[in-house]
C-alpha cells in the first residue's frame, strides 16, 4: 500500500523548525508517545523509569548538539509536550534496548534474547532521481501502530552564520 507522507518546507532555524514540525504533526507525536510508553510496559519499564530516561537523554541531546536541542524543543512547543517527551521519542531506540534487556531477564533468557522486528529501507539509482543521484533512506517502523505518523522534513538553510551547513530532507 502506497502512503502519501506530508512534507513540511522548513528553514534554517532549528528552534522554528520544531515548533512548526510540532504544531504540524502534535497529534501523532502524542499517539507515538503513547505508542512507545505501551511498548516500554509491555518489557517491564514503567512510565516513571522511561521518564527519568527521557530527562537523562535530553539534558544530553542539549549539551552535544545545540541544534538538536532546540529544534527539539520546539517541537515540545508546538505540540503541547515537555522537552522530555520529545527526548523519549528521540532516543526510543536507546530506551527500547534497554527494554529488551528487561525483558530477557525477566523472563530468564539472556541466552535467546527476544525476537528483534526490523526496519524498512530502500535506494535508488541516478538514473531514476530528478537530480541523478543516488537516494537512500531508512526507517525503524517495527510497531504497527506507527503507520501514517512519519513525515518528510526538507531543511533548507539560509547563508550566513549556518553557512557550511547542508541542506537536507
Amino acid at each position: 500500500v502506497l502512503a502519501v507522507l506530508p512534507v513540511l518546507d522548513l528553514g534554517g532555524d532549528p528552534n522554528e523548525r520544531g515548533v512548526v514540525h510540532g504544531r504540524t504533526m502534535a497529534a501523532q507525536i502524542r499517539d507515538n508517545l503513547e505508542t512507545y510508553f505501551l511498548r516500554f510496559e509491555a518489557g517491564g519499564a514503567d512510565r516513571r523509569t522511561v521518564r527519568a530516561e527521557g530527562e537523562r537523554w535530553a539534558d544530553f541531546i542539549a549539551s552535544d548538539n545545540q541544534d538538536y536541542g532546540a529544534e527539539m524543543a520546539g517541537i515540545a512547543e508546538g505540540a503541547g509536550l515537555s522537552l522530555t517527551e520529545i527526548a523519549i521519542l528521540n532516543a526510543r531506540y536507546e530506551i527500547t534496548y534497554c527494554v529488551f534487556s528487561l525483558e530477557a531477564k525477566k523472563a530468564n533468557l539472556a541466552s535467546q534474547p527476544p525476537e528483534q522486528e526490523g526496519c524498512t529501507l530502500f535506494g535508488l539509482l541516478p538514473e531514476v532521481t530528478r537530480s541523478e543521484h543516488c537516494m537512500i533512506g531508512q526507517n525503524w517502523d517495527w510497531l504497527a501502530n506507527l503507520r501514517g505518523r512519519t513525515l518528510i522534513k526538507r531543511v533548507r538553510r539560509a547563508l550566513g552564520p549556518e553557512e557550511g551547513k547542508p541542506d537536507y530532507v
